[in-house]
């Protein structure tokens, strides 16, 4: 009898049914980023109600950073349409209302699921820490015919600085032949402040003391 008890509970445990058996990562149902300050965003995932994995096996990443999830809510009590929310918040990110950001997601637990969105950013508040309106936090207007975005005038300062070069901050200028004034942090830590023509060319590049 105990034999037979033993090979009932070793069937269980290999369908997966027995209790304590962990289980697969779930689906990750959606990905939104919010932008929740100056320089602040928030990277908030979804997964099917009774996902029950530690918020520490959640992560987000936007570019070379990285940052764990915590859990907002658990569903136990919830009603059976409610997802699990998860929140994972960045500092000192730089990124406009409605531009895009690439997030990757992993989900853990015995294997994991491993989600790639591209997702505009949103407004979840418009107020920083002072209590004022920052620019940055609302939709850019329209720019005028030859003018390169925030985004291409970026991509123009970390390529002149370098290999290994973040983002720092990126404002409009309105200096004659100058359109974008970007701060950089070097790969040695050193930061250059990077001037941007209208058409997105390099006016001057130097250290910034």
């Amino acid at each position: 009898m105990k034999k037979n008890a033993l090979i009932i509970t070793a069937a269980l445990a290999a369908a997966g049914l027995g209790a304590g058996v962990a289980q697969a990562a779930p689906d990750v149902t959606s990905v939104t980023v919010n932008r929740t300050g100056h320089h602040k965003l928030q990277v908030v995932v979804q997964a099917p109600h009774g996902t029950s994995i530690d918020a520490p096996r959640i992560s987000a990443t936007i570019g070379s950073r990285t940052r764990g999830a915590r859990a907002l809510n658990w569903t136990s009590t919830a009603p059976s349409t409610d997802p699990v929310t998860y929140v994972a918040n960045f500092k000192h990110l730089r990124r406009a209302v409605g531009t895009s950001v690439v997030v990757t997601v992993d989900a853990c637990d015995t294997t994991c699921t491993t989600v790639t969105r591209t997702v505009a950013v949103t407004k979840a508040t418009g107020r920083g820490k002072s209590g004022r309106n920052h620019p940055e936090d609302n939709p850019a207007a329209a720019l005028p015919a030859g003018f390169v975005t925030s985004d291409q005038a970026v991509a123009a300062a970390l390529a002149n600085v370098g290999p290994g070069s973040t983002l720092i901050l990126v404002k409009r200028e309105d200096d004659p032949g100058v359109a974008y004034e970007v701060k950089v942090r070097r790969a040695d830590g050193v930061r250059v402040e990077v001037k941007i023509a209208a058409n997105g060319t390099v006016v001057s590049s130097h250290v910034d003391r």
